[in-house]
């Protein structure tokens, strides 16, 4: 997986190729909160469950203020789908063609 965010003006990108088990679950949480509905607080568990993502290789702030507010729900979508995905071809299952 793959972010960028401005951090002190500049573009860093950030990778993770290793996704632990546990951020597979915190996935299909982030999943049900979005179907919920967007509320100010939604966006503070979706930033914070992009730092868990990337291993906490950025802080809290910084993707809050990094990131480009236009792009964060796709970003975390994109994040989810990535995951799910992968983690449905781990197991065998086939991959959603849709996705």
């Amino acid at each position: 997986m793959k972010i960028k965010l401005v951090i002190e003006g500049q573009e860093k990108e950030f990778v993770q190729s290793f996704v632990p088990g546990r951020v597979f679950r915190k996935t299909l949480e982030m999943q049900k909160q979005l179907s919920e509905g967007v509320q100010a607080e939604t966006v503070d568990s979706l930033i914070d469950f992009i730092v868990s993502a990337f291993g906490n290789q950025f802080t809290f702030d910084q993707c809050y203020d990094g990131i480009d507010a236009r792009k964060v729900l796709t970003t975390v979508v994109a994040i989810c789908e990535e995951i799910i995905n992968g983690g449905s071809e781990a197991i065998g299952a086939e991959p959603d063609p849709n996705a």
